[in-house]
């Protein structure tokens, strides 16, 4: 047998055949060349493993995989690194882009470390272009705790100790966190590689979009029950966002309100966070009228995010605000 690549590039897809030309020809050009990448096919409808088959036929560091449904990245991720010969394992994401030191920044930061997060920047957009108010992308210039898989690097024997993802997260959204703070638990070493960096794409988000994502964002409360520890992520262990305090202020405020007979109470409450918003949004290169615009939307869905994280709370039987 041949002697093993320094690093196993793990990626779950899931019906985004269109991206995948782009992050295939990123991994070929790693400055790293002694590599091996499992891709899986997470159930897609889109001609997803046709098209990585397509991509990848050519060169034996790839190796493509396929489930029949799909399962959560959760499921095609250990399906993936379990397939690994590499004692390192590197995870990034279908819509991201790695930079060609990628793997040499990641590898470079190890040392010690067995668990190491990379840099995430968003893709720099044409001239003359700029994001909309809702457009999602990702970004990690520091250290966050979260261990995003857009861009992590973890040793094999790590996964293996710690059996790799818990597989009963079927949605992105806690599985990554789940398994880094188990693995910070049993005393493995953590570490941030700026120089390891991914490009993740910026999705077109209108509103709609963006509070079906507040919606699915409170699947997050899974993660608190699952991992206890996951709630030092929060404020004093509870609260998500400050703006969720101010929403469930407005209940009392205008029970208060109505009984009394007015109305601008809880009217008072919801501006002053709006304008104060707008403000700390000054930065965006929007007129005054189109920030309070944004700061009114966001205060919308923030409030339905409260909702929903409540919800969630009363689903999984584990309190978040």
């Amino acid at each position: 047998m041949s002697e093993a690549p320094r690093v196993c590039v793990v990626v779950s897809a899931y019906d985004r055949a269109p991206l995948l030309e782009g992050l295939v020809a990123a991994l070929r050009a790693q400055t790293v060349t002694d590599f091996e990448a499992v891709l899986v096919d997470n159930g897609s409808c889109d001609g997803t493993y046709e098209e990585l088959r397509r991509l990848t036929t050519d060169d034996p560091r790839f190796t493509v995989l396929r489930l029949d449904g799909n399962r959560g990245p959760a499921r095609a991720r250990n399906l993936a690194w379990r397939r690994a010969r590499a004692p390192w394992v590197a995870f990034t994401d279908d819509d991201c882009l790695p930079r060609p030191t990628w793997l040499e920044g990641l590898l470079a930061a190890a040392g010690p470390a067995e668990l190491l997060q990379g840099r995430t920047v968003p893709v720099e957009l044409p001239p003359g272009q700029r994001r909309g108010w809702f457009d999602r992308s990702q970004t990690i210039e520091s250290w966050t705790g979260r261990f995003e898989t857009c861009n992590l690097l973890i040793a094999r024997r790590v996964l293996e100790a710690h059996d790799g993802f818990d597989e009963r997260f079927r949605i992105a959204m806690g599985e990554d966190t789940d398994l880094g703070l188990r693995a910070v638990a049993a005393g493995v070493v953590t570490a941030f590689a700026p120089d390891g960096v991914v490009e993740h794409r910026i999705w077109p988000c209108g509103f709609r979009e963006y509070l079906r994502q507040r919606r699915r964002y409170a699947e997050v409360v899974e993660l608190m029950r699952v991992q206890p520890a996951a709630r030092d992520l929060l404020h004093g262990r509870l609260v998500l966002r400050g703006v969720h305090l101010v929403t469930w202020s407005l209940l009392p405020i205008g029970v208060a309100s109505w009984r009394a007979g007015t109305w601008w109470p809880p009217l008072a409450v919801a501006g002053a966070w709006i304008v104060r918003n707008a403000i700390r949004t000054g930065h965006r290169p929007f007129p005054v009228l189109a920030r309070l615009w944004y700061s009114a939307l966001h205060f919308v869905a923030y409030a339905y995010e409260t909702a929903c994280f409540a919800a969630a709370s009363v689903r999984y039987r584990s309190v978040v605000i």
